[in-house]
């Protein structure tokens, strides 16, 4: 369990991290009952990136790669690699990573 689906509001973004590895993750729900979720770790040298909910993009601080918030795609560089996607499940009102 990542997550209680409450603390993730519609439009929102719950930051966690990943069981598996350790490595920052957001947990998105940009529709009723659709959750996302990415590695927060850039695909250009491995900083941690940030959520800006305003533009819907993940930025990184390091070196000004961004990402979008809904595909993870690279929408700037220096980055030429996606974010990570995680896949997740909902149930009985937590969300899961699969």
């Amino acid at each position: 369990k990542i997550a209680d689906a409450a603390s993730v509001p519609v439009g929102g973004v719950f930051a966690f991290t990943n069981p598996s590895n350790d490595e920052p993750s957001f947990l998105l729900q940009p529709a009723a009952g659709t959750y996302l979720a990415y590695s927060g770790v850039c695909t250009h040298q491995g900083c941690t990136v940030g959520y800006d909910q305003a533009s819907n993009e993940f930025s990184c601080p390091c070196h000004g790669a961004r990402f979008d918030g809904t595909t993870g795609d690279v929408t700037r560089g220096p980055a030429k690699t996606p974010l990570a996607k995680l896949a997740v499940t909902s149930s009985n009102g937590s969300i899961y990573l699969v």
